[in-house]
């Protein structure tokens, strides 16, 4: 599974920030140091010798509720392999329109790979260190992408990392508050 961040949360701010506004600086400064090409795979000198049994799948599966009912997922193929192809599209077909339509519902502008994303399938890192090859041809989209990817995600990472009511009411500013109370 890929990490999720790019720059440590306690690396980029030492408390909670509120507002792409006063992290943005802080992470964009770190990018270098840690936005880099992943190392590669080095396979190890020892070849491991455990036998472990096979795994009795239909056992496994008579323990487990599974809604069968619900189709099985076609539009996408998992794992990296499929991140990769995913990433390939949204390169190809939607980058360049990404700063201008990502925030419209009915245009297919975005990335589309927040399944890999969830899963760890793929890294932001990987994909942001792919959609900078193209910062001269798009280069509003692939700054929008870079904030949206990066900057707003782990402001968000920052809020959960920092404020100890992170998955309650407790944890939501005054604003938000205010906001639900007016609708």
């Amino acid at each position: 599974v890929d990490g999720h961040n790019i720059v440590p949360c306690w690396e980029a701010s030492d408390k909670l920030e509120y507002a792409a506004r006063t992290i943005r600086n802080k992470i964009n400064s770190k990018l270098p140091e840690y936005l880099t090409e992943f190392p590669p795979l080095i396979k190890h000198p020892y070849d491991s010798v455990i036998k472990t049994p096979k795994n009795d799948w239909d056992n496994c599966f008579e323990h487990v509720l599974i809604d069968k009912t619900v189709d099985k997922v076609n539009w996408c193929k998992a794992g990296y392999r499929g991140a990769l192809d995913q990433l390939e599209i949204f390169i190809t077909e939607r980058l360049r329109n990404y700063d201008e339509k990502r925030n419209d519902p009915a245009q297919d502008a975005t990335s589309g790979l927040s399944p890999w994303f969830h899963f760890g399938q793929i890294s932001v890192a990987r994909v942001i260190l792919e959609v900078q090859e193209y910062k001269n041809k798009y280069q509003k989209s692939v700054a929008g992408f870079m904030e949206e990817a990066i900057v707003r995600r782990e402001l968000s990472e920052n809020f959960c990392f920092y404020n100890e009511n992170y998955d309650s009411m407790k944890g939501a500013n005054s604003w938000a508050f205010e906001t639900l109370n007016a609708h």
